[in-house]
This record gives C-alpha cells, sequence and structure tokens, in this order.
C-alpha cells in the first residue's frame, strides 16, 4: 500500500501539477504537446519509481507508450461532446492510468 500511494502522488503530480491549463488545451490541437506532456508525466512517475526503489529500464516505457495511447484516443479518436461523456472519457482515462500503475507494483 506505501509504494501505490506514492505511486499515486508521481500521477497525480505528472498528470495534473506538471500540466498547466494552456498545455491541456495545447495538447488536443497539437501532438508535440501531447509528447510533450506524456514526457512529463513520465519523469514525474520515474522520479517517483526510483525514489521508492522500484525502478526498472522498462517501466518509463511502459508508462510512456500506455500514457500516449490513452491520451491520444481520449483527444483525437473519441469525440466526448457533452458534460456527462466528457465526465465519462476522463473517469476512463484515470481507470487506465491507475490500472498500469497497480501493473507496475509486483514487478
Amino acid at each position: 500500500m506505501h509504494y501505490f500511494f506514492w505511486l499515486l502522488v508521481g500521477h497525480i503530480t505528472g498528470d495534473f501539477f506538471l500540466q498547466i491549463y494552456k498545455l491541456w488545451r495545447l495538447k488536443r490541437q497539437s501532438g508535440y504537446y501531447l509528447l510533450l506532456h506524456v514526457w512529463l508525466y513520465t519523469v514525474s512517475l520515474t522520479v517517483t519509481l526510483y525514489f521508492i526503489d522500484l525502478f526498472a529500464w522498462w517501466k518509463p516505457v511502459v508508462l510512456f507508450i500506455s500514457h500516449f495511447i490513452a491520451d491520444y484516443l481520449k483527444c483525437y479518436v473519441f469525440s466526448f461532446r457533452t458534460s456527462r461523456d466528457k465526465l465519462l472519457g476522463y473517469a476512463l482515462d484515470q481507470i487506465v492510468h491507475v490500472a498500469v500503475l497497480v501493473m507496475l507494483l509486483p514487478w
């Protein structure tokens, strides 16, 4: 549980605190900004993994790829037009991100 807590702190830092409003908006308009967001997220969690002694070279790769795919689908493939759809998209996005963190724990 201790490790999961720190991974959640890294996730919240990378997915929310390091993503200013301008970046949040621009990542929906340009793949460059989406990659920048995913890179910041990955760096945040890589530092966290290193800090809690769970770092392995392949974990940042998994984090980067899975986060990119989830956010790409949310930003460019699925259209969330209504407030309800946007909330559902947000919830699914967060579930995917947290599920990846849970899968990284035993390794």
